[in-house]
């Protein structure tokens, strides 16, 4: 993962193009640890699904849809999906993946262009990565509340401050640095700059966020647990192993104990 305190010149548009142009996401969910995140997280989506409607009468929202990954197999399962992602090179092999898929340009801070009170789920796997200030996640809650029904189900992703602090700060010796420009305080919470691409949170973050948007919690998970730190090791086990270490970290996603060190945090929400 790219790390979360390089700076990005505001005057640069396409920064995060940039960034997604050589970050191949279409190769990550295909690389072990992404095969575990993806994998877990599908567990979680089939099981929050509505269950009183034929999968082909439920919408899904797929925002931030990366090349796809998502919304391909939710489409092969016959759910009726719409996928939504910012990046233009994305898009592109999305729609060269997926000929007939809905899909459109653009992000979460505006869905105006999507139908209110549409959706009866919304996969948000990568906005609040990239929205910076609080201001900008509550607007991005906004949009995606206005576009989802009454009763709908929000999955909504997060990078976690204490992944970041371990393995792109101490672990590359840049840890004084940081402190000493201000971008990580003395509590160790990352404060990115407005124009940083990543922001990474804590769960103080995430429940105010919560709050203020009035969403409620059915559960909170990890999707990938300690893979990154293990990348290595996921890669050299035999294939009967890796099986049980998805086992296994479908087992303890909930565990509050494994949480709060893993790279990726989705937050269960209903709109109430």
């Amino acid at each position: 993962m790219t790390n979360p305190l390089k700076h990005h010149s505001t005057k640069d548009q396409t920064a995060l193009e940039r960034h997604y142009n050589s970050h191949k996401e279409d190769l990550r969910l295909q690389r072990r640890h992404g095969v575990v995140e993806f994998r877990v997280s599908m567990k979680y989506i089939l099981d929050y699904l509505p269950k009183d409607k034929d999968k082909s009468e439920i919408k899904i929202l797929d925002l931030g849809a990366g090349t796809g990954r998502y919304t391909k197999e939710l489409l092969s399962m016959g759910y009726d999906v719409t996928a939504v992602e910012p990046v233009r090179h994305n898009l592109e092999i999305l729609r060269k993946n997926i000929p007939d898929v809905k899909s459109y340009l653009g992000n979460a801070l505006n869905l105006k262009f999507l139908e209110p009170q549409k959706f009866d789920a919304v996969i948000s796997f990568g906005p609040m990565y990239h929205l910076i200030s609080d201001d900008d996640k509550l607007q991005a809650f906004a949009e995606t509340k206005n576009v989802t029904v009454d009763g709908g189900i929000i999955f909504q992703a997060y990078l976690l401050n204490d992944y970041s602090i371990v393995s792109h700060c101490f672990a590359e010796n840049r840890i004084t640095e940081l402190i000493a420009r201000g971008a990580i305080d003395d509590k160790f919470r990352v404060h990115p700059a407005p124009n940083d691409l990543y922001d990474y949170v804590d769960f103080e973050t995430i429940d105010m966020l919560n709050t203020q948007t009035g969403l409620t919690r059915l559960t909170i998970f990890s999707p990938d647990g300690p893979t990154d730190f293990i990348r290595t090791q996921l890669n050299a086990m035999n294939n009967e192993t890796f099986e049980l270490f998805v086992k296994y970290q479908m087992q303890r996603a909930e565990r509050p104990d494994m949480i709060g060190a893993s790279s990726h945090i989705v937050d269960v929400l209903k709109k109430v």
